[in-house]
């Protein structure tokens, strides 16, 4: 499915509220997806994955105040510089909230996604959704539409494509739960801490 299409955009939501596991288009990958609060989405990811016991994603919000929705505190980061940051290819990890479920664990990592077809999806959904890159542990992220279909298609419920996906590299991802913030990795978007 193309999420340019009309009508895509309320079967994506759809599908996401409906706890499904789909592959969605970003500001960097493409990358599996569920609603935050989907416990079967959240699973079905680590298994699809073979993460094992690392089950760290990042989630993507619609906008600042989802972000802070489902965040304890703003660490060591300043809500106002990661305002005007975002949206971008930059990741922050912060002390999770109450609002997330017990399996995302003390901390959550969450980005504004610079993919504006992909905004008004997280918001209709409610909630952040997970996107973690389209492969299995231990190998390279898949790029390709086709070899994604062919590696996946059977394991997820959707795949959404669009006319503009930037295909970039991974998010650059700082944690701010320390008295520091520290780069955990480098990605797109340049950051001096």
């Amino acid at each position: 499915m193309n999420m340019d299409d009309e009508g895509a955009h309320a079967q994506i939501v759809s599908a996401l509220r409906s706890g499904q596991v789909i592959i969605l288009p970003s500001d960097t990958l493409y990358g599996f997806s569920a609603l935050l609060t989907s416990k079967d989405g959240f699973y079905r990811i680590v298994s699809i994955k073979g993460n094992g016991e690392e089950r760290k994603f990042l989630h993507l919000a619609s906008g600042i105040a989802m972000v802070e929705r489902y965040i304890a505190s703003w660490g060591c980061a300043d809500k106002d510089l990661l305002d005007s940051t975002w949206p971008a290819p930059f990741t922050a990890i912060l002390p999770a909230g109450d609002n997330c479920p017990e399996w995302v664990g003390d901390t959550i990592a969450l980005r504004i996604p610079y993919f504006p077809p992909l905004l008004p999806i997280i918001e209709e959904a409610g909630e952040p959704v997970i996107s973690t890159s389209v492969n299995r542990v231990g190998e390279p992220p898949l790029r390709d539409i086709e070899e994604i279909a062919r590696n996946f298609g059977k394991k997820v419920d959707l795949i959404v494509t669009s006319e503009e996906v930037p295909q970039t590299f991974s998010s650059t991802i700082v944690d701010f739960t320390g008295d520091i913030p520290v780069l955990v990795r480098e990605g797109s978007y340049p950051w001096e801490a």
